[in-house]
């Protein structure tokens, strides 16, 4: 968990448990939670609750990249505006033409290159007429499959075999 250090990120692996909703997760919580004033290492409360050590490793991995994504997306969402008024400036500058290229192609003022565009062209062929066909009743199946069945001319059972019972003298 020192790399979580590294980030500025908490290195305790409970806190990502406990945003974990994992029931394997909830479980070993669970037993934690009941223990008062110590607290056992993880690997024994995974051998208490049999939760494989790996469901639980796997879950706090999930949790971390959860959280670093939703953390990732506040960010961005709350650096629109302060790049939106960088690119802005940018683009004014005389000598910005790509700046003035990107803003243009991020507020659809300039068109999108052919191979960006997916174009999907769906007909309907009305030419053939639609039959609707209905199934039979249940029952009725049901009664034609077992005439079906009972005119079935089947094999007479086969006959009981007798194994020979071996001579004691052979054995």
């Amino acid at each position: 968990m020192a790399g979580l250090e590294e980030k500025k990120l908490p290195s305790d692996i409970y806190y990502y448990l406990e945003a974990c909703g994992e029931p394997h997760v909830r479980k070993v919580l669970a037993l934690r939670n009941a223990y008062k004033g110590s607290k056992p290492p993880l690997e024994a409360l995974c051998a208490a609750t049999e939760v494989d050590p790996n469901i639980i490793l796997t879950a706090v991995m999930q949790t971390i990249d959860r959280l670093t994504n939703y953390s990732a997306a506040v960010r961005m969402s709350s650096s629109k505006e302060s790049i939106v008024d960088a690119l802005v400036t940018a683009a004014t500058d005389p000598e910005g033409t790509e700046d003035r290229a990107l803003f243009m192609k991020a507020t659809g003022l300039l068109p999108q290159p052919k191979g960006a565009q997916t174009i999907i062209n769906m007909t309907q062929n009305s030419a053939a007429p639609t039959v609707a066909v209905f199934a039979p009743a249940p029952d009725k199946t049901i009664k034609r499959l077992s005439e079906r069945f009972n005119a079935l001319q089947l094999p007479p059972p086969a006959e009981d075999y007798v194994q020979p019972e071996e001579d004691e003298s052979e054995a």
